[in-house]
Formats: C-alpha cells, sequence, structure tokens
C-alpha cells in the first residue's frame, strides 16, 4: 500500500509541472500465438506447428510531456496452437489442435522519443472458452482450463503516419503469460495434449504479433494563459 500511494503522489508531483496529453485509439494484432510446456517440446512423438491468432480492442493513453506516457487497453482476442502426435508404432501423425477465446487486459507504459516508442507492463487474461479438435473432432475443454491468466507483455514500433491530433503507428509485441493455462482438472486428464502421457509440467500461452494502432489525440490537461490547469480539446488548439 506504501509503494503504491508513493507511485501515485510522484505521478502528481511530476504531472503537476507537464502537460498532460490524452488519446483515445484502436488496434488490431495479428501473428504467432503458442502453447509452450516443457515436456510436450521435449517428446520426440510430438511436432510444433506454426498457428496464428489476432486480438481486436481499443486504447486509452495518458502522455506525460512528450516522452512518458501510461495506456489501460482491452482487446477480444483468439490464439491457438497445433500440434501433430504419434501414437504407438504408427508413423502418421495427426493433428490436435487447441484453439481459445480470451478478452485480454493490458496496463503499460510507454516510452516514446524520435517518432518510436517502447512499451511494457502486465497483461490479464479471462479465457472465454477453450476448444480442442482431434481428428476431426471438436470438443468444448473450456472447465480443463484456468479462467484468468497473468502475465507481461512488451513491444516497441513507430510512427507510420500522422501528426499530433491523429496517428498511425505499427510495431511488435512480445506476450507471455506466467499462470499455468491448464488447470487441475485438466491435468488429471493429460492436457494440454489428452491422447497421450506427458506429465504434469507447466503450460503457458505466448504471443508474438504485429500491432496496428491508429490513436486521436482527444486534448490536454495544462496551465492556461491565466495561471490555472484546464483541460484544452485538440480541435479548440
Amino acid at each position: 500500500m506504501k509503494n503504491i500511494l508513493t507511485i501515485f503522489i510522484l505521478f502528481a508531483v511530476f504531472t503537476a509541472k507537464s502537460q498532460v496529453w490524452f488519446e483515445v485509439g484502436a488496434k488490431g494484432s495479428y501473428g504467432i500465438t503458442a502453447l509452450y510446456n516443457n515436456n510436450v517440446w521435449d517428446d520426440t512423438r510430438i511436432s510444433n506447428k506454426f498457428t496464428t491468432g489476432y486480438g481486436v480492442g481499443g486504447r486509452l493513453g495518458i502522455n506525460i510531456g512528450s516522452t512518458h506516457g501510461f495506456a489501460l487497453e482491452v482487446l477480444t482476442a483468439s490464439g491457438k496452437q497445433t500440434w501433430g502426435y504419434q501414437l504407438g508404432t504408427s508413423a502418421t501423425k495427426v493433428d490436435f489442435t487447441t484453439a481459445w477465446k480470451s478478452l485480454d487486459y493490458y496496463l503499460l507504459y510507454r516510452n516514446s522519443g524520435n517518432g518510436g516508442y517502447f512499451e511494457i507492463g502486465p497483461k490479464y487474461s479471462t479465457i472465454r472458452s477453450v476448444k480442442q479438435i482431434d481428428v476431426n473432432i471438436e470438443e468444448d475443454k473450456s472447465d480443463k482450463f484456468n479462467k484468468g491468466l497473468m502475465g507481461a507483455a512488451m513491444g516497441f514500433g513507430g510512427n507510420i503516419a500522422g501528426g499530433d491530433v491523429v496517428a498511425l503507428t505499427f510495431g511488435l509485441r512480445f506476450e507471455y503469460m506466467f499462470a499455468d493455462f491448464v488447470n487441475n482438472d485438466g491435468k488429471l486428464v493429460n492436457q494440454p495434449i489428452p491422447p497421450l502421457q506427458i506429465g504434469n509440467s507447466k503450460t503457458n500461452i505466448i504471443n508474438i504479433q504485429a500491432v496496428l494502432e491508429l490513436n486521436f489525440g482527444i486534448g490536454s490537461y495544462a496551465k492556461a494563459s491565466c495561471g490555472n490547469r484546464r483541460f484544452v480539446f485538440s480541435w479548440n488548439q
């Protein structure tokens, strides 16, 4: 609690002497999604296949001066992981896919300068559904996976068009979920690949995705000519 209070005090002191800009934006992401399980990756019966996912949502950004900023983002997302696995002595591998849908929340610090940015912060995912496809048979397995996952996100990118009021940015984002995707009930039935006995190793979601973002500056909170601080809309400046 003392640390949180200290952060708020420092934030208040810093913003008191700086111009604070507010922006809203829409964003989308697309790229690699994967499930990392050490036992799965080490199992010679299993081959990992390239899989992709996407996210769509919005953001609210607070920029302090021209360098520092914080953003709250909410994205609806989907991801999947496909493995080829081998049963018994058969040389033929069959596909097994785990696909999930989530609502993702981010609280990110962003450092901007020279047309580029670097961002980092926590991510929380609420898993809305999990389906698995084994030999073309699809089943809902949501009850075998945890509903809430904590992780982190880190990214970088830069402006590709626009200016202070409207800006289009492009970047890359790396995400890793610290929490185990599989719950205790799932471990009892050999998740994340039930057809195989792989042991109870932790399963983590990993995303590496391209991010496209369109931001609209809605105004700033700064010192007016009278000496008092007030909110000024972008279109009135």
